[in-house]
């Protein structure tokens, strides 16, 4: 039995003092390292003139100013009635809008005749 365990420690000992195979290694030539270096200087150059060629935001032309939305009416009727009224919406910056509203009435002349039981 004692030989058993020998054999089992000399075998455990042989195989963690191995050294592991040296990984596969790929190395480039010199003209590939070359081309490679040529080949991303080219890449390089062609986005640096995409990036000149944008538009920046500050290059853009300014929007309108926004306009005023709304109505306006006139309205007559029997007994001098008379009326004018208006909505208007203007949009403030990217979320806001400003609305006015008027209106004004005139009833004009009320001796209109009454039932009288």
């Amino acid at each position: 039995m004692g030989i058993l365990i020998a054999a089992i420690a000399l075998a455990a000992a042989q195989s963690a003092a191995d050294p592991a195979p040296p990984a596969s290694e790929h190395r480039l030539t010199p003209e590939r390292i070359e081309t490679v270096l040529a080949e991303a200087a080219a890449k390089r150059q062609a986005s640096e003139q995409r990036a000149a060629t944008t538009m920046e935001i500050a290059d853009l032309e300014p929007l309108p100013p926004p306009q005023l939305h709304g109505e306006f009416g006139i309205s007559a009727g029997t007994g001098g009635y008379r009326e004018i009224f208006g909505t208007g919406v203007y949009p403030m910056g990217t979320d806001g809008v400003a609305a006015f509203s008027f209106d004004f009435v005139d009833f004009g002349n009320r001796s209109y005749r009454r039932n009288r039981y």
